[in-house]
């Protein structure tokens, strides 16, 4: 009997991140056997049927989502950008005393513009979304010298691509696992830009020194072992970017490995 598994899309950012995550989705099978040998059944859901990204479609993304989580269930998602991704942060902190979160992203995601926008992270930790202790950084490899300042001053954990580098895989994977187990429930959140532009160039901010296809699939291999994931969530597919829909495909492998 295969494991069925809900793909939730919501496709916000501009016109071309909103249709990356649909295409994504598109790249997924209906049904996959992943390289760990498990047969899924997949179901896309795409809360307002279109491409919007519109304040109804956020408002039943959010929902279905609650209700996977109440159901002591996994979300996994595609969505457009990050202004998507912390609407499931805020879900699984509303559900969980000490929820914690994995960024893999070729940027800490920190910083505030001067007409005052704020990156996700630093909204999550300035709203007191999640405990900044309980966040770690994977695979950033681009800093302004706000963010690092911001890092520091909140001690916020990070393992860069130097480190990754130096200790492999297999060392990292054992470091955010040990990290993760100390919380009780866990989002996993993938900015494709972790993944080194020959592998996905079709992303925002590409930056070369990234992950190889073949290291992020080991790693999301080791992690989908944490029994606390809750949230699995892969952003910034940028079809305009993309050649030969590489990075699409990259991004439904990722997720698919996860199931």
């Amino acid at each position: 009997m295969p494991c069925a598994m809900k793909v939730l899309v919501l496709p916000s950012g501009n016109e071309d991140k909103r249709n990356g995550a649909y295409a994504a989705a598109e790249a997924l099978p209906k049904e996959a056997v992943n390289e760990n040998s498990f047969f899924t059944r997949l179901e896309l859901v795409a809360p307002a049927g279109n491409k919007s990204g519109s304040g109804s479609e956020e408002s039943g993304f959010g929902k279905i989502a609650g209700e996977i989580l109440a159901g002591q269930g996994k979300v996994y998602a595609f969505v457009g950008d990050h202004a998507s991704s912390i609407l499931l942060t805020e879900l699984i902190a509303k559900q969980s005393r000490n929820p914690g979160l994995i960024l893999i992203d070729a940027h800490p995601d920190c910083l505030k513009s001067i007409d005052g926008k704020k990156d996700w992270i630093r909204r999550i930790v300035d709203e007191g979304i999640i405990r900044p202790e309980n966040i770690l950084i994977v695979g950033a490899r681009k800093f302004a010298g706000e963010e690092i300042d911001f890092l520091k001053s909140n001690r916020i954990r990070r393992l860069d691509m130097r480190q990754i580098f130096s200790n492999g895989i297999d060392e990292t994977a054992d470091t955010i696992m040990e990290n993760a187990r100390q919380w009780d429930a866990v989002q996993v959140s993938v900015d494709m830009d972790a993944i080194d532009p020959a592998f996905a160039p079709g992303v925002e901010a590409p930056e070369p020194g990234g992950l190889g296809a073949r290291e992020i699939i080991a790693l999301v291999q080791r992690l989908r072992n944490l029994r606390n994931i809750r949230i699995v969530d892969v952003s910034e597919v940028l079809p305009g970017k993309d050649v030969n829909g590489i990075t699409a495909k990259l991004a439904a492998k990722i997720i698919s490995e996860f199931a």
